[in-house]
Order: C-alpha cells, then structure tokens, then sequence
C-alpha cells in the first residue's frame, strides 16, 4: 500500500511520486472511469454531471491546497471530508464508496434466479461444467455458502457458449486436453 508523503505524492518503495493525481485526472478519468460512467448513462438516457470535476475547483485543488489537506498516512480527501462534517447532517453516510455490487446471495436465496441458475447449469445435455461440481455449488448456495460469484460466472460462461455453438471436444481417449470451436467464435 502507498504512504503519504509530506509534499502531495505516494511514496512506493522509497520512490516520491507527486504528480499521481494529475496522471489520474489525465489519464485514467477520461480514458476509463468517465468513458464508462458516459456509456453507462447514455445507455439509461441520463445526464450524469460530475461536479468535482469543474477547471475551477481542478485548478484550486492542484494550485492552492497544501498537501495536508489532501492526503495524510491515515486518510485520503482530508479536506473534502472536513467539509462534509461541517455542511452535512451528522446522520450522512460518509463512509467509505463502495461500487455496484450485485445482490447474488439473495438472489439466490430462492425463487426464478436459483430455478434459472440450475436449469442452466444442470438442466441441458448441452453442457461444459462437471454437473455434480455444478450440483455441489448450488447446494452449497441454497445452505448459506456464498458460492454466487462462482455460479454466475459458471451461468454466463455456459449462456456464452450456447451463444455462440461453443462445444468441448476431448483430443484423445485419457486426455485432458480440451478444444472450444463454435460456428460464431474467432471470425
């Protein structure tokens, strides 16, 4: 993990490197985070705004703001905090962001989506995942085991395939080599 230097950089192995948010507001917002945020709005035709992202307050948080107000070993944006603590009401969440997460657990906790989960994972004869493995992480899930992110990913990865035509076709008798081919795949 970073340290916090005195003078607004990180220190990584010794190394000082004050430039580090200017190198995020050049390149990391408009190549990455703010195109996503765009594609994502536009998608739901929403205007999204990013107030903290005006020349002006740019201009004042690189110009003017000593660096202890920035950063310190044990916080990031002390000032932005400050002020928060002062104009927002004390039961303001101003905790940590989190991203979206989503809420597979109660998902499938029961209902349509653990129906849906299991007859794509068990449920066709056109399947690439091991379905007593399959049937494990299902049960597991049903008991209170957080096995969502697996199964999931496990449920998207076989609607891919039938997608796309993909099938598994073993190489020789005791192989474990394995070839995807599929009618849409690598065109």
């Amino acid at each position: 993990m970073p340290k916090a230097s005195g003078n607004g950089g990180f220190l990584i192995r010794g190394t000082c490197f004050k430039g580090q948010p200017e190198w995020t507001s050049k390149n990391f917002l408009p190549s990455d985070i703010l195109v996503k945020v765009d594609r994502a709005s536009m998608l739901n035709s929403l205007e999204v705004r990013s107030p903290l992202l005006d020349y002006r307050l740019i201009e004042f948080a690189f110009g003017k703001v000593p660096s202890r107000l920035k950063t310190t070993a044990n916080s990031r944006k002390v000032l932005l905090k400050t002020l928060a603590t002062r104009l927002l009401p004390p039961e303001f969440d101003r905790h940590r962001k989190r991203g979206f997460e989503i809420p597979l657990a109660w998902w499938l906790s029961s209902g349509a989506w653990l129906a849906f989960f299991r007859e794509v994972l068990l449920g066709s004869s056109h399947n690439l995942f091991n379905r007593k493995v399959a049937s494990e992480l299902l049960e597991g899930q049903a008991r209170g085991r957080m096995n969502g992110e697996r199964l999931f990913a496990l449920v998207m990865f076989e609607l891919w395939s039938w997608e796309y035509r993909v099938t598994v076709r073993l190489s020789g008798a005791g192989s474990t080599w394995r070839e995807l081919t599929g009618s849409k795949c690598y065109n």
